[in-house]
C-alpha cells in the first residue's frame, strides 16, 4: 500500500476509534478508555475477520464504556468480535449471541432475546426482611436478592407457576438467565 492509502486507513481507524482529536498526544497520556480505543485501533489496521476481548469495559467510568461498546458494535458489523464479560449489561446491549460458562463448561447458548424468552411468565419477585432471606431460599429457588432503600430485601425468584401467591410476576432480565443457569448448574452437580 502507498504512504497515501496507509494514512487513509490510519484516520479512518483513529476516526473510528474516537481518537482523531489525540492522535499527536502520547499514548503514555491516554486514559484507561482511550488506551482500550487505542489498542482496538492497532488491531483494525490488520483488517481482521476475528476479535476476541476479555473483560474490555472492566474499570471503565460510563461514558468511556459507552465509546468503547459502540466502537465493538460497529466493528461487529464487518469482524466477528468474541466477547467475555461478567457485565451482563454489556452483553444486553452488544452481543446477537451468547454462552454462559461455569468452570471451563458451557451452561447455555442462545440468542440473548431466546434465552429471556424462555423464562417468561417464571420470574417472580416479592419484597422481604432481611430476615426471612434463609427461608425463602429454602421455600424457592431465589436467583438473585438487593437491597431497597429501607433496608427491606428483593428477591427474585424462578418458578413454574401460573400464580406464585404473594409474588408480582416480573420481565425477565438477562441477569435471571444468567443467575438460573449457574442455579441449575449448582442442582445437578449436588
Amino acid at each position: 500500500a502507498s504512504k497515501t492509502d496507509r494514512s487513509r486507513i490510519v484516520a479512518e481507524v483513529l476516526e473510528l476509534t474516537n481518537l482523531y482529536d489525540v492522535r499527536k498526544k502520547n499514548v503514555e497520556g491516554y486514559s484507561g478508555g482511550m488506551k482500550q480505543r487505542f489498542g482496538i485501533a492497532q488491531l483494525l489496521l490488520n483488517n481482521p475477520r476475528l476479535i476476541i476481548v476479555d473483560e474490555p469495559t472492566a474499570g471503565l467510568d460510563p461514558a468511556e464504556r459507552n465509546r468503547f461498546l459502540n466502537i465493538l458494535r460497529e466493528i461487529g458489523n464487518s469482524s466477528t468480535v468474541l466477547f467475555s464479560t461478567h457485565i451482563v449489561d454489556d452483553v444486553k446491549e452488544l452481543c446477537n449471541d451468547m454462552a454462559i460458562m461455569n468452570g471451563g463448561r458451557l451452561l447455555k447458548q442462545a440468542a440473548p432475546s431466546n434465552a429471556l424468552k424462555e423464562l417468561e411468565h417464571q420470574i417472580w419477585t416479592k419484597d422481604i426482611a432481611r430476615e426471612e432471606l434463609a427461608q425463602f431460599e429454602t421455600a424457592y429457588m431465589v436467583l438473585s436478592s438487593k437491597y431497597n432503600a429501607d433496608n427491606s430485601i428483593n428477591i427474585r425468584v424462578y418458578a413454574q407457576c401460573e400464580i406464585l401467591q404473594g409474588f408480582l410476576k416480573a420481565a425477565p432480565q438477562l441477569d435471571d438467565v444468567y443467575f438460573h443457569s449457574l442455579k441449575n448448574d449448582e442442582a445437578r452437580l449436588n
